[in-house]
């Protein structure tokens, strides 16, 4: 197993190197520009270990995936939307206050091919979630079948068309959406709605949580 390390915290870079030296797993640095380039290609490792949020989609943008890759968060990266997107792409996520074992035990699972995040972002996740189960737990099924599709700009009578409704039944779960909400108007409830809606339904990889 041989890990390729690309990071912009030298700090990083080195904790991680002493880490996976003591463990045998032979390391390589290198820049984030070169992901693209028959170095790349050249280095053949099974890891990609980065604090950079840009790196996996450098990779899957130009067909690189073939490497697990393991992204190592600071506390810059503390929002959980950031994770949602970044969780598409990658097959781990810790923090960057991670212990010897926690990292170890990430490329172990990873190369078993489940996923991996670490429990202080799996927390964050969590309450995430939890928010946003909230939020749409007192909208009936069809007005959350509306309100997703006010939130992707669809009309009335697209809506009524996809929902096999008349538009005055359209016009009935929007009032009853407003009322719930407080909202007056189609475009302040697109944009509340919006990234509720497609975060909340966002897919990503099978999460492996530690404990």
């Amino acid at each position: 197993m041989k890990a390729l390390l690309s990071f912009t915290s030298d700090f990083l870079r080195n904790h991680v190197q002493l880490v996976l030296n003591a463990h045998n797993v032979p390391t390589q640095s290198i820049d984030s520009q070169l992901l693209q380039s028959e170095f790349f290609q050249a280095a053949n490792a099974d890891f990609i270990i980065t604090d950079e949020f840009n790196v996996p989609n450098i990779l899957n943008n130009n067909n690189l995936s073939s490497c697990k890759i393991l992204v190592i968060s600071g506390e810059a990266q503390t929002n959980a939307s950031i994770y949602i997107e970044m969780l598409k792409n990658v097959d781990g996520v810790i923090h960057q206050d991670f212990s010897d074992e926690t990292l170890i035990q990430a490329m172990e699972e990873i190369s078993k091919g489940m996923a991996f995040i670490c429990p202080r972002i799996a927390s964050s996740l969590k309450t995430y979630f939890q928010y946003q189960k909230n939020r749409f737990s007192h909208l009936s099924e069809r007005e959350l079948e509306v309100v997703k599709l006010l939130a992707r700009g669809e009309r009335y009578a697209t809506i009524a068309e996809l929902l096999n409704m008349s538009i005055n039944t359209v016009r009935f779960h929007v009032k009853n959406i407003y009322r719930k909400h407080n909202i007056h108007n189609k475009t302040v409830l697109s944009r509340y709605f919006h990234d509720l809606v497609y975060n909340h339904t966002a897919s990503f990889k099978p999460i492996y949580t530690e404990v």
